[in-house]
């Protein structure tokens, strides 16, 4: 049983198929890749407990043949193959495919054995309630989504990142928000939308890696999200979206504000980044007239790091927060400024694209206390 592979296409799918999975998986079986070759498409899968994802590929073959093969392996050897065409051959023991024999131009030969292909389950296809279902153009609104992605998994963990749902804002228009321990974010778009459920970190890995312009199709389920771009679909557990309430996110940002160049404190915080507290990461600040004052200290040194800023609201504050965190948000945002408000001590920090108010991100702030204080002195 043989089958021919274009180079460029199969490693395109297989590099997607590795966008929506952990790098280490966490059952032997998650490593696993299933293709199904039929009638000249191969029908390339992964999954695991939480999400499936499947890409189409035309093939050149008269055989028909499932294999399971290690991601690992796999993917290594065709993102490092010389030829154009992949030539794959399939050995079988007792009516299974046993081993793989992939060959290329002159003697260049690789042999990969296979699991059993009953051992490889598949994402169970569930009855549910239809939602929602809409279409739209990922170049127009690729930049929407994968900002709120990029926001939610900020210095996060996989776990952290499932608090991310999708809602209607009060236009009927797609809200994207996210909300964990330590920061929240809204996105809004001009998607139409009237489903309410969580995003699961897989979709977000996902919708990341998408960068070309097309038609997205998504189908949001009772049960499970349904997402369909080019050759490429992804499945994933949908979740309901009332777990938690986003909306006490739009009513305590404070009226007053400072407004930042966007890159100069960038810069800043990069620099201080090295002089963060060992324990919690964070760099005291200091708002007063109009300079912001960031100061760090571990046992590599100390830093302070004066900023200009706009502040027409006369905003005087001394808290601490989470230098890492704070240069990714910042890092996310566009534009020339950003706009900073904090109502009081261990409040929330509001940050907004002073340029794109559509995005607006939270994060808590640290009263700054002797212990802390000493933890910088140390």
């Amino acid at each position: 049983m043989k089958a021919t592979f274009n180079r460029d296409s199969l490693n395109k799918s297989l590099m997607f198929l590795q966008s929506g999975m952990p790098a280490k998986p966490i059952v032997p079986v998650d490593g696993y890749i299933k293709f199904v070759i039929k009638e000249n498409k191969a029908s390339i899968f992964i999954a695991n407990q939480k999400v499936q994802m499947k890409s189409y590929n035309k093939v050149e073959s008269e055989d028909e043949f499932t294999f399971v093969v290690p991601r690992d392996k796999i993917c290594n050897v065709i993102n490092n193959f010389p030829s154009e065409a992949v030539k794959l051959s399939a050995k079988l023991k007792d009516d299974d495919v046993n081993s793989i024999v992939i060959t290329g131009s002159g003697k260049k030969r690789y042999s990969i054995n296979c699991l059993p292909s009953n051992e490889f389950a598949e994402f169970p296809n569930v009855e549910q309630t239809i939602l929602d279902e809409i279409t739209f153009d990922m170049g127009t609104y690729n930049k929407d989504i994968r900002d709120a992605c990029n926001n939610v998994s900020v210095n996060e963990t996989r776990v952290s990142m499932q608090n991310m749902i999708m809602v209607p804002d009060e236009h009927g228009k797609m809200l994207m928000a996210g909300l964990s321990e330590f920061k929240s974010f809204l996105r809004q778009t001009d998607i139409p939308f009237k489903a309410r459920v969580h995003i699961s970190p897989e979709i977000g890995s996902y919708i990341r890696s998408l960068t070309e312009s097309g038609e997205c199709y998504m189908k949001i389920g009772s049960n499970q999200i349904h997402i369909v771009y080019g050759s490429n679909e992804i499945w994933t557990k949908a979740v309901d979206g009332n777990v938690f309430s986003f909306e006490s996110i739009l009513t305590t940002e404070d009226d007053r504000y400072i407004i930042l160049n966007r890159k100069d404190f960038l810069s800043a915080l990069g620099r201080l980044e090295s002089f963060k507290s060992a324990k919690s990461s964070s760099v005291i600040v200091s708002i007063k007239g109009n300079e912001l004052l960031m100061e760090g200290e571990n046992f590599a040194g100390n830093a302070t790091e004066d900023l200009e800023i706009t502040n027409e609201d006369e905003v005087d504050i001394r808290i601490a927060f989470n230098v890492s965190q704070v240069r990714q948000i910042a890092s996310n945002f566009e534009g020339d400024t950003i706009r900073m408000s904090v109502k009081a001590y261990k409040a929330p920090i509001f940050f907004r694209c002073n340029d794109n108010p559509n995005t607006k991100i939270w994060m808590t702030s640290q009263v700054v206390m002797p212990k802390l204080s000493q933890e910088h002195s140390e």
